[in-house]
């Protein structure tokens, strides 16, 4: 039977404001009362708190560029109008469509109402809301190592035509199209500025033999058989002597019928809640700042990239 390690507390509560109105939300916490301390700090008597229930194998949707862009304009559109910042949260929040984008509000909201700063509560969320800066230009090379790893703005198809026929790609915000692009070509400089690729609600599967004897090239074989049977894509891979260690995609239905398999001959264990984050042209300040308030689970670093596969220690 496969074993899960869990990752995260997320309570859900009823009480009363400072207005004497009942009310109900979430809020993150370490534990029970530590979600209630919290919210005495924003005023709400808590009546019931509850942890909030969660299925065996749970699936986010990620965070895109869009969701951020889609928050800021619209929190910038309530304060513009004068309504008041933890209310502004919660209006965005009920309008976000994307859960995941609506749970990193309301813990804005969590924040702030405890006392935090709005720019402190940005910079404790540096994956969605960092200095960015715009690569002007990228080359056919990094443009398709960042595909690989997960980046969604250009298809590794879309480029060999063009890297074929030495033709530069403009690429340009949707949001502001006037705003200056990328242009990906056959272009060489000596390094770029560090970038970042972040996969949420990935879930790491331990397998190893039933015998304890050594991981070998038939298991191999017979590991990726599974995989591609299910059409499952392994984001990233380690083994050691007698284990093997796959990154996945949190796929509910794939995951299920994946582990069944595996748990036939080999002993399987799996972690769920996790994030795998990939630095191209990384250097070691960028690892302290994706590190901040988080656990390494594993670590694989190359002369260019390093991938992190990390737990948010909330």
């Amino acid at each position: 039977m496969a074993t899960q390690t869990a990752s995260s507390n997320i309570f859900v509560y009823q009480g009363v404001n400072k207005g004497g109105k009942k009310t109900t939300g979430e809020i993150r916490g370490t534990n029970q009362a530590n979600a209630k301390a919290l919210l005495r700090k924003q005023g709400i008597v808590a009546q019931k708190v509850k942890k909030k229930a969660k299925p065996l194998w749970e699936s986010k949707k990620a965070i895109t560029p869009m969701d951020i862009s889609v928050f800021t304009r619209q929190l910038a559109t309530m304060l513009k109008a004068g309504v008041p910042l933890v209310q502004a949260f919660d209006i965005v929040a009920d309008g976000l469509d994307n859960p995941s984008m609506r749970q990193l509000t309301l813990d804005m909201k969590n924040e702030v109402a405890g006392g935090s700063s709005l720019a402190y509560s940005l910079e404790k969320h540096p994956k969605y809301f960092d200095d960015t800066i715009l690569l002007e230009k990228l080359s056919y090379l990094d443009a398709i190592e960042l595909a690989y790893f997960g980046t969604s703005v250009i298809h590794p198809k879309t480029i060999k035509p063009l890297q074929n026929k030495n033709i530069n790609l403009h690429v340009k915000s949707f949001v502001d199209p006037d705003a200056p692009g990328t242009v990906v070509g056959n272009l060489s400089y000596s390094k770029l500025s560090p970038s970042f690729i972040f996969k949420m609600d990935q879930v790491l599967i331990r397998t190893s033999p039933l015998d304890f004897s050594f991981i070998n090239e038939d298991n191999l074989k017979e590991i990726f058989g599974i995989f591609s049977k299910h059409g499952m894509k392994i984001n990233l891979m380690q083994n050691s002597a007698i284990s093997f260690k796959m990154i996945v995609n949190n796929d509910k239905r794939k995951l299920r019928l994946v582990t069944d398999e595996l748990e036939e001959k080999y002993k399987v264990a799996y972690q769920t809640g996790l994030e795998l984050v990939t630095i191209r042209y990384f250097d070691q300040s960028t690892i302290d700042r994706v590190m901040i308030n988080k656990e390494l689970i594993l670590e694989q670093r190359g002369v260019q990239n390093i991938e992190l596969l990390i737990r948010d220690l909330g």
